[in-house]
């Protein structure tokens, strides 16, 4: 028997930065199992918002931003699912 994994999907209903946008002063990211570099998922700055499946049960979604007058507008839907046995 193999067990069963949990996951997340993560949908974003709703995506909108502020323009013009530098990288490094708005961003969105997301991060699987613990906030640390190497577990960061996705980086959103601009541009086209993709859906993301997780290997784990556990996300963190940080906002970053230097101004509160340029703060981006995003909606997220979070799917909890299993794979595998039950």
């Amino acid at each position: 028997m193999g067990g069963c994994v949990i996951q997340v999907y993560v949908r974003w209903r709703h995506y909108e930065m502020p323009t013009p946008i530098a990288c490094n002063e708005t961003y969105i990211e997301i991060y699987e199992r613990t906030t640390m570099a190497n577990n960061r998922r996705k980086l959103y700055c601009g541009g086209l918002a993709r859906s993301l499946q997780t290997t784990s049960n556990r996300i963190f979604v940080r906002l970053w931003t230097v101004s509160t007058d340029r703060m981006p507008w995003f909606m997220l839907v979070f799917t909890v699912f299993t794979l595998g046995d039950r």
